[in-house]
C-alpha cells in the first residue's frame, strides 16, 4: 500500500506531461477551405477561433451566406457576452420556450442590441440588412456622432441618400467608431442590401477592435480619399470595378456541382491575378458589376467609370500564377465546326459608334481577327441609338449617341446618322451576324425625361425611394407590369426587328428589375389583387414574392417572344445575362425558365470572374450544362473595363476553359478593352486576338443545323 502511494504523485506529473506533450486540435489545424485568399480572411478566421460565429457541419464558414435575426442574436451575444442589461426580457410571441436561439434573443434584448419587430414579435427567419446590423452595433454599445451627421454621411458614402432617416445618425456615429467595411467599394455603404457571414465578421472585428485584421482601403473612414481600391469575389484585395452585374461581383454561396471538377495543376500556362472582376456581386453588383457576386459585374456600370472617384485608384499588380488547364475533351471540342465570336459596342468609355469612319474601320479590322458576331447598343442612358419614332414623344429626341458623362462632346454628335443601319450594312458586307443589344432594358437615368414626365412608370422600394445608384450615376427603373411601359417597351423592340435587317436582338439581366423594389402603388395593388387583398411582404426577397415579381417578368417575356416570331420566325432571341442564382435572385430575371419554355434562341453568360476556379464553377452548373442541350450557349469574358485593364494572358485561358468544355464559343466585354483600354500593347493584344481565332468559322445558329455537343 505504501509503495502504490509513492508511484501516485510521480503517476499524475507523468500524466500531466503527456497532456502537454500531446498537441490538442487547435483551430489552425482545422482549416476553413473556403476563405482562403478572401478579402476578410484574417478576421474571420480570429472571430471563428473565438467562436463568435461558428463553422457549418461541413468544415466551411460559408462567407456570402446572409443572417437572419435569431443567427444575428446568437453571434451579437457571443461577441459580447459581459454588456449590461439594461431592460428587462420579455417574452416574444414567435420565439418557443425551447427555440435554439431563445437565450441568445433574450440577452440580445436584454441588452439593448436587439428589439422587438413588430408588436411582441422577434421575426427570428428574418435576414438583417447591413444598415441594421450596424444599428445594432451602435445602440448596444452606447456610440453617439460628435460630428455633423450629414456632413459625415455626404463625405464618406456616395449612396447616403439610401441610408434610412431613422438611422442616419446611428450610421454617422459608427463612422466615427470605424466599425463600417465597405468592401469592394469602400464610398458604397449599401445599407439595404442584406448583410452576409463575412461582413457581420468584419464589422465584429472593428467593433472588438481589431482593425488591423481588415484591409485598410475598406474601412470607411472620414480621413480616407474619394478614391478607393476594389476588390471582388473571393480575392485578396487587388483592383477592380464596382458594378452590378458581376454576382462576381455577385456576393452568393455559390453551390457545389455534382460533377467532378478538372484540376489545375501549376505548370506552363499564365494567369494574371492582378486584375478581380466579379456582381457583383451586389446584388450588388461589376460594379465591375460587380458579381461579383458576385460581385455581380454589370456591363452598364462597368462602363460607366471615367469619372467615377471610386474606381480612380489601381492596386499594385499581383504576382502571377502558373496554372495548366487539364482539358475536359468533349465531341464540340474535337469537331467544332462553329464558334460564336462575339464583341459587345457600346457608347460608354469609347467612340467606336460615334464617328461613321470610325465604326467602318473597327468592323473591318474585328472581321480581320475573325470576328463574326457584333451586339451593338441600341437604347442606352434613356435614348435609341438609331432614329426612332417610337422613342421621340417618349425620351424627347429620336436618336441620341453621347451620353451625359462624355462631357467635352456635342450632344447632337451623330445624330444626322443611322448607327445601328450602319452596323448591318457594314457587318453584313463583311460576313459579321449582327444582334441589337437591348442594354438598358427596364433603367432609365433618374433625370431622363422619362422619369420626369411618367412617374407613375417607376418602381419603388419599400421605404417609397426610388433611386437606384450605379457607379457614380442615379437610375430609376420602369415597372415591366405596367401595361404604357409593356406597350413603349414592345413597340420598341419591334421597332428594330421590323424596320432593321438584324439577325436576332439580344436583352440582358436589365429586362427584369432589382428585387429590392416592386412597392409601387400599381405592383401593390396588382399583388393584392391576386393575393386575396394581402400586401407584399416587407422582406424583398423572400421567396414566395420573388418568385411571383420574376413570373411576372416571364409572362411578358412570353409575350415579347410571341411578338417577334409573328414578325420574323427565324429571328434569334439572345440574352447575356449574369448566373442563374445572381440574376433571379437580384434582378429577377429566371433566364432558366425562359430557356425551358422556349422562349430563347441562344445564351451569352456573362462569367465575369478574375479567379479561374471560380469562372469554371459558374460555367459547370447544372442549369447551364441543361441549357447548352438544347441552344447554343456561349461564355461572356470580360476583356476589360475603365480604368481595369485586363491582361491577354488571362483572356486566352479562359478562351481555352470555354472551348475545352465544349460551349459555343465567346463573346468579349466590350470592344473598346480588346487593345485600347489596356496595358499591354495594341499591337500585342491584336497578335493575341488572331492566334485565339486563327481561321475564319461561321457562327451557330440553332435555326440552321446547329446541334448541342454530347
Amino acid at each position: 500500500m505504501l509503495k502504490k502511494r509513492r508511484w501516485f504523485p510521480l503517476l499524475i506529473a507523468l500524466s500531466m506531461i503527456v497532456v502537454v506533450l500531446i498537441p490538442s486540435k487547435s483551430y489552425s489545424q482545422t482549416k476553413l477551405t473556403d476563405i482562403q485568399g478572401h478579402w476578410a480572411q484574417p478576421c474571420i478566421e480570429q472571430i471563428v477561433q473565438k467562436q463568435v460565429i461558428t463553422s457549418y457541419e461541413d468544415g466551411n464558414f460559408h462567407p456570402d451566406s446572409q443572417v437572419n435575426r435569431a443567427e444575428f442574436a446568437n453571434i451579437i451575444t457571443k461577441a459580447f457576452p459581459n454588456k449590461p442589461v439594461t431592460r428587462n426580457a420579455i417574452r416574444f410571441a414567435d420565439i418557443p420556450s425551447n427555440y435554439w436561439a431563445v437565450n441568445g434573443i433574450r440577452q440580445a434584448y436584454q441588452t439593448g442590441f436587439l428589439s422587438a419587430y413588430i408588436g411582441e414579435n422577434f421575426n427570428p427567419l428574418r435576414r438583417v440588412t447591413r444598415e441594421q446590423v450596424l444599428l445594432s452595433l451602435v445602440n448596444g454599445l452606447k456610440y453617439s456622432p460628435t460630428k455633423p451627421v450629414e456632413k459625415t454621411l455626404k463625405e464618406l458614402f456616395d449612396d447616403a441618400q439610401e441610408i434610412p432617416k431613422t438611422s442616419r445618425t446611428a450610421i454617422a456615429a459608427a463612422s466615427e467608431k470605424l466599425l463600417i467595411v465597405n468592401y469592394p467599394n469602400v464610398r458604397q455603404l449599401k445599407p439595404n442590401q442584406l448583410v452576409t457571414r463575412a461582413e457581420v465578421a468584419s464589422f465584429l472585428c472593428q467593433a472588438l477592435g481589431n482593425p488591423q485584421l481588415i484591409p485598410e482601403q475598406y474601412i470607411a473612414r472620414i480621413s480616407s480619399p474619394a478614391t478607393t481600391t476594389t476588390a471582388v469575389g473571393n480575392q485578396t484585395p487587388q483592383t477592380t470595378l464596382n458594378t452590378e452585374k458581376n454576382p462576381n461581383l455577385s456576393s452568393t454561396t455559390t453551390p457545389t456541382t455534382t460533377e467532378k471538377k478538372p484540376t489545375l495543376s501549376p505548370t506552363s500556362a499564365t494567369t494574371s491575378t492582378s486584375s478581380t472582376l466579379s456582381e457583383t456581386t451586389s446584388p450588388t453588383s461589376i460594379s465591375i458589376r460587380t458579381p461579383t457576386a458576385q460581385t455581380n459585374i454589370n456591363r452598364t456600370a462597368a462602363t460607366s467609370t471615367t469619372a467615377a472617384p471610386t474606381n480612380s485608384m489601381v492596386a499594385p499588380t499581383a504576382p502571377q500564377n502558373s496554372l495548366a488547364i487539364i482539358r475536359k475533351p468533349t465531341p464540340q471540342t474535337l469537331q467544332a465546326t462553329t464558334e460564336l465570336r462575339g464583341v459587345w459596342l457600346t457608347n460608354v468609355d469609347s467612340d467606336v459608334l460615334f464617328y461613321k469612319d470610325r465604326l467602318s474601320d473597327a468592323i473591318a479590322r474585328l472581321k480581320s481577327l475573325n470576328f463574326n458576331t457584333l451586339y451593338p447598343t441600341v437604347w442606352n442612358w434613356g435614348y435609341t441609338l438609331y432614329p426612332s419614332k417610337v422613342a421621340a414623344p417618349i425620351v424627347g429626341s429620336p436618336i441620341r449617341l453621347v451620353t451625359p458623362t462624355d462631357e467635352n462632346l456635342d450632344p447632337e454628335l451623330g445624330t444626322e446618322r443611322d448607327v445601328l443601319q450602319e452596323v448591318i450594312t457594314q457587318g453584313h458586307k463583311q460576313g459579321m451576324a449582327v444582334l441589337p443589344w437591348f442594354e438598358f432594358g427596364f433603367m432609365a437615368p433618374a433625370d431622363s425625361q422619362i422619369a420626369k414626365l411618367y412617374p407613375d412608370w417607376i418602381l419603388k422600394r419599400r421605404d417609397g425611394s426610388q433611386i437606384w445608384i450605379e457607379g457614380p450615376h442615379q437610375r430609376v427603373w420602369m415597372n415591366p407590369f405596367h401595361p404604357q411601359v409593356q406597350q413603349f417597351i414592345e413597340s420598341l423592340i419591334l421597332e428594330i426587328v421590323t424596320k432593321y435587317d438584324v439577325d436576332g436582338i439580344q436583352f440582358d439581366d436589365h429586362f427584369g428589375f432589382p428585387s429590392q423594389l416592386g412597392y409601387d402603388e400599381f405592383t401593390v395593388a396588382l399583388y393584392q389583387q391576386e393575393h386575396a387583398g394581402q400586401s407584399p411582404p416587407d422582406d424583398f426577397q423572400d421567396p414566395e414574392w420573388v418568385r411571383w415579381r420574376a413570373d411576372k417578368i416571364t409572362q411578358y417575356m412570353q409575350r415579347i417572344q410571341r411578338a417577334i416570331k409573328q414578325r420574323k420566325p427565324k429571328i434569334v432571341i439572345s440574352v447575356s445575362p449574369n448566373p442563374q442564382e445572381f440574376s433571379y435572385k437580384y434582378y429577377l430575371a429566371d433566364w432558366q425558365t425562359w430557356r425551358e419554355q422556349g422562349l430563347i434562341d441562344e445564351l451569352v453568360l456573362q462569367v465575369y470572374r478574375n479567379d479561374l476556379n471560380r469562372f469554371i464553377e459558374e460555367i459547370e452548373r447544372p442549369e447551364v450544362e441543361a441549357a447548352r442541350q438544347r441552344i447554343p450557349v456561349a461564355i461572356g469574358i470580360m476583356t476589360g473595363v475603365k480604368p481595369q485593364a485586363i491582361p491577354m494572358s488571362q483572356v486566352r485561358e479562359q478562351v481555352e476553359v470555354a472551348r475545352n468544355w465544349g460551349f459555343s464559343g465567346v463573346s468579349f466585354f466590350f470592344y473598346e478593352s480588346l487593345w485600347n483600354l489596356t496595358k499591354e500593347p495594341p499591337a500585342l493584344r491584336q497578335s493575341a486576338l488572331q492566334n485565339i481565332f486563327p481561321n475564319k468559322m461561321p457562327r451557330p445558329n440553332i435555326f440552321v443545323g446547329w446541334k448541342p455537343s454530347l
